[in-house]
């Protein structure tokens, strides 16, 4: 399989779920660059969002992103659970790669970012998802976490099948 990402402009508004999180964040951060974890109040999402947003934390040395909260509807899209573990065990390792990367721009970046990651099998067939990554911060300097609202459409069926294949 073949995985690449492009970073996108801000196209929240384009998605309901992607634009209210967005708001979120916005609120919660105030005047800082990104709130704390704890300021972000999930009961507020709606709840058809909830199940596909994670959350990592970052290990600063040697660079690592651990998720400490992967919501059900992720589970459903990988048929697995990776909660408590590094995104470099996330299969394929192709996506994994990926995964990293837009987890460390963002902790460079120090602002949200939007992804649109695209996948291609072995017999040409494409597919995408949108992805917005938000910083947080405990200590008001450093990205001490990243939260991300994932977008993968009414057809996911396509996507879910391709990674089931990878799944443990």
């Amino acid at each position: 399989m073949k995985a690449t990402f492009e970073i996108l402009d801000d196209l929240s508004s384009a998605y309901a779920d992607i634009a209210f999180v967005t708001k979120l964040w916005e609120d919660a951060r105030g005047k800082h660059f990104a709130p704390p974890w704890a300021a972000i109040d999930l009961m507020q999402v709606p709840s058809k969002a909830i199940p596909r947003i994670c959350v990592v934390d970052v290990v600063p040395s040697p660079l690592d992103f651990i998720y400490r909260f992967w919501g059900t509807g992720i589970t459903q899209m990988h048929d697995l659970d990776a909660t408590r573990q590094s995104v470099t065990t996330v299969p394929p390792a192709e996506y994994s790669t990926i995964l990293f990367k837009q987890y460390e721009l963002v902790v460079t970046a120090r602002t949200p970012m939007t992804y649109v990651c695209q996948f291609e099998d072995d017999k040409g067939l494409e597919r995408r998802y949108v992805v917005r990554r938000f910083p947080l911060s405990d200590d008001g300097e450093t990205v001490t976490a990243v939260l991300s609202m994932e977008e993968y459409g009414e057809n996911n069926e396509d996507l879910k099948k391709l990674f089931g294949q990878f799944a443990p």
